[in-house]
Formats: C-alpha cells, structure tokens, sequence
C-alpha cells in the first residue's frame, strides 16, 4: 500500500471511530458515556449506567464488566478476566500487567516468546500467573498499578501509585509500593454484613429507594 492508499484507509479509520464515538455509543449506550474506541467483545459486556474516559485501553481478554462502572482516561486493562459493579477505576491505572522471564540472557520476551522469532521454542509462560479478577463496588486510585494473578476482594481501595503484587481483602484499602494493608474500610461485623446483602446485585431503582441510607452503611444491611 503506498502512502496515498496508507492516508486514505487512515482517514476512513478515523471517520469510522467518529461515528462511533459521537453518534452509535451514544444511542447505544444512553445511560453512560463511552468515550474511548473498544474492541467489539468489550462493547458487548458495557452494562448501565457505564462511563469510560477517553484514552482507555480494554483488552478483549476480559469476560465480565459490572454495571455502572466508571474508567478514568489513560488506564490501561490488559489481562484482566472481571470487574464487578460499581466499581471505580481513576486515570493512569493499569491493570494486568503480565510477567516477564528473569532467569533468562535477557529480560526481553525475544530470549523466550516464539512469536518474535528468536527463539524455536517458548520458554516462558507470560500469562502463568493468571488474569486479575476485581470484586464490587472495588476504589483504584490514579496512577496504581495491578499485577498479573491479583484478586482484589469487594470494597477494597487500592492508594494513589500503589504497586498490588498480592490479593486483597474485601473492604481492605491497601497502598505503597510494593501495597500493603493500611487498615479496613469498616469492623469486621459490618464487613460479614455488607459481602451477605449482596448489595450490589439490587436494580437501581431498589438502591435509590433507600438512598437516605447511603451515608449510613450499618443501618442499610440491618
């Protein structure tokens, strides 16, 4: 393909992402607001009430996205097999960030991935420690990063630039670099509580009939 031919499908590509962005997300999605291109597979698991930032990466690997789930600009989600409801993803987060061979001449997937022509054979498996799994109603601040292999339980909140190398508990905010546990969002009581109700798997329409009880989490499970 000469240049002319490579300007040419590059200005119907573009064309092709406007209409999508500015005239079938919009009817497609009318109760949230997608603002990044998305792979087919991805635009297929947007449940309600779902905002997406521009900039946004979501590899098709992912298998379920929760409703009302927002993702800030820039973030990146590569390996990631879940997401639950309403959770809270900022801007600059990446989320399954694979793992590469140390024990190798070099660090670079050429000394091990066959798939790059170097080598005959694999020798090392990138995905060995599986995709990140995120519960409900789960907070990721800007700019953290998750590993591959990570479970984060419901409720948790992941601090501003954390580095989670290890599952999280439910209803845990953790931080820091390699993250660690900072303290729980609530008593262990409330927390047994809240993960029973299942809350989030009410309609809309159930949480907002007792919103003046948002602020009032122990009373809302009972």
């Amino acid at each position: 393909m000469g240049t002319l031919g490579k300007y040419i499908h590059y200005r119907i590509r573009r064309l092709k992402e406007h209409l999508k962005l500015h005239f079938s997300y919009p009817k497609r999605f009318g109760s949230g607001r997608i603002e990044s291109i998305l792979p087919a597979k991805v635009e297929n698991l947007i449940g309600s009430g779902t905002v997406i930032e521009e900039d946004v990466m979501i590899s098709p690997q992912i298998e379920f996205l929760g409703r009302n789930l927002y993702v800030g600009k820039g973030t990146r989600i590569a390996f990631c097999a879940r997401i639950g409801h309403f959770c809270s993803i900022s801007n600059g987060v990446k989320i399954g960030m694979q793992d590469h061979a140390l024990d190798h001449l070099g660090t670079s997937p050429l000394f091990y991935d066959a798939r790059r022509r170097w080598v005959e054979k694999t020798t090392f498996d990138e995905t060995a420690s599986g995709p990140v799994e995120i519960g409900h109603d789960v907070l990721i601040s800007a700019h953290a990063v998750i590993l591959a292999g990570v479970k984060i339980g419901t409720g948790a909140v992941v601090a501003a630039g954390a580095v989670v190398n290890k599952d999280v508990p439910p209803y845990a905010i953790v931080g820091g670099v390699p993250a660690k546990l900072i303290r729980y969002r609530f008593e262990e009581a409330v927390i047994g509580k809240l993960l029973a109700s299942k809350w989030w798997e009410m309609s809309d329409a159930e949480l907002k009939a007792k919103k003046e009880l948002f602020s009032k989490p122990e009373e809302f499970v009972g």
